[in-house]
């Protein structure tokens, strides 16, 4: 791992949305699915458990820090790629409002309810992030994910067990997925009226330290806070 950019001793509340958790003992910047690879290889041989982290922004981290090795998506494995047939190929680090922007400056429609959630694209696969009744995992056509060996498997999403809130049947690092996104001038104008409904009053705790959503759902619904208290 030599050609791998590697931090040693970093603390992990500089790498969550909360801003708590104790020190790694080493996060790995991974450029490609290459890099990827080779870390899980090489973690593997020595017998060290691996991480896997995007944004931070649904992670609770112990002061106690985290033994082994991080695998840091978010600073450099964000292409995303647009192909001919109307879909997008994204990789795990890239943060979804990014990923929205780009589908609707590229007049592309389908990514816009997302456009407010603070994560990136691998972690909202592994936990189907949603938001205004849209699920990723409805979006997702297919998923390459690499396995405790570092090997590169691409899974149909009708093979992958997306629920609501729940981590889905992804159990290693996914580093692209393929967005089947269509064709349409209302892009533009359906991320900003989801980013305004997310900023109105009592919706969002926009500048504080949050997991993203900290209230819980009622039983058998979905919470909507409505009082300039909440926090969503």
């Amino acid at each position: 791992m030599r050609s791998i950019e590697v931090s040693f001793h970093v603390k992990m509340r500089d790498y969550t949305t909360i801003g708590i958790g104790g020190a790694a003992d080493r996060v790995a910047f991974p450029r490609s699915p290459a890099e990827v690879r080779e870390i899980l290889a090489a973690e593997r041989r020595a017998g060290r458990p691996v991480h896997f982290l995007g944004a931070g922004s649904n992670l609770l981290v112990s002061d106690g820090g985290v033994a082994g090795t991080v695998v840091c998506t978010k600073k450099n494995l964000s292409k995303v790629v647009f192909l001919s047939d109307g879909s997008v190929v994204a990789e795990a680090g890239v943060m979804l409002p990014r990923l929205a922007v780009l589908c609707a400056l590229s007049g592309l429609s389908g990514m816009e309810p997302l456009s407010g959630i603070p994560g990136t694209a691998g972690g909202a696969l592994t936990m189907n992030a949603g938001a205004f009744g849209r699920r990723i995992g409805e979006l997702t056509e297919w998923v390459e994910v690499a396995d405790g060996a570092g090997e590169i498997h691409r899974i149909e999403a009708r093979a992958i067990r997306f629920g609501y809130r729940r981590r889905s049947t992804l159990c290693r690092a996914s580093w692209s997925g393929r967005l089947p996104v269509r064709r349409g001038h209302a892009g533009v104008r359906v991320r900003r009226d989801a980013a305004n409904e997310r900023e109105a009053p009592g919706k969002t705790a926009l500048g504080e330290k949050t997991f993203g959503s900290t209230f819980r759902n009622p039983p058998g619904a979905e919470a909507r806070p409505r009082c300039s208290s909440a926090r969503g």
